[in-house]
């Protein structure tokens, strides 16, 4: 309206028309506009989704629950094997993994990153000999599964129930600073974050065999 308003003085000054008959023009040509916008048919909108891009779906999403976390600040390699010695578990037996972890009871097996991994007698129940305590990724992933656990419980599942059948980890971009070194020079002083995705799905209840003979 203040740009109309404006227009309209620009209009009198080089024109030398009335302001009133100027003003009195413009509401008409509003009005017109008016008209032949609703007289338009409205422009089918695309609904913006954001989509959250998962490797693998679940077979019955209405029985699953999702969480994901993208540039977590926990290094890569250690992020990778705390979540993947989970894959298959329930969501208690997970939980109380890594509470054991926390306290030193129980260990993370390091499978395929375990250069200079220390060897531990808490490994013999994996089948491996390293192991490590990785708290700052132990503690993330309890994050992430109680994000898990609270989506469950909103769709009406129940939590008792459910089993960790998709975990995946990927190396997200560097963030990458620097140190400075002896003789001036400067050296790279990276971090490795990653991102993280799992889902969970409702273990399915196994029926009996029928102990009798269908009837013919």
């Amino acid at each position: 309206m203040q740009l109309v308003m404006h227009s309209l003085l620009f209009i009198c000054i080089y024109t030398h028309v009335s302001f009133s008959s100027c003003t009195s023009l413009s509401f008409v040509c509003l009005f017109v506009l008016f008209f032949y916008s609703l007289q338009q048919k409205p422009s089918a909108k695309k609904e913006r989704k954001e989509m959250v891009h998962y490797s693998r779906k679940p077979q019955v999403s209405s029985k699953s629950s999702k969480a994901k976390v993208s540039d977590l600040r926990c290094h890569y390699k250690n992020t990778y094997e705390t979540a993947n010695v989970i894959n298959g578990m329930s969501l208690r037996k997970a939980q109380q993994l890594y509470r054991q972890v926390l306290a030193k009871t129980r260990c993370i097996p390091f499978k395929h990153y375990n250069g200079k991994t220390g060897r531990t007698a808490q490994a013999k129940e994996w089948g491996q000999t390293k192991g490590r305590w990785p708290r700052k990724s132990v503690v993330a992933m309890l994050s992430l599964l109680k994000n898990a656990e609270a989506n469950a419980i909103e769709k009406g599942l129940d939590a008792n129930k459910m089993v960790i059948k998709h975990v995946q980890v990927d190396q997200a971009a560097r963030m990458r600073r620097r140190t400075f070194r002896a003789h001036g020079r400067i050296g790279p002083y990276m971090c490795s974050p990653c991102h993280v995705q799992l889902f969970m799905s409702e273990k399915k209840q196994r029926v009996p065999a029928p102990k009798s003979a269908p009837k013919k």
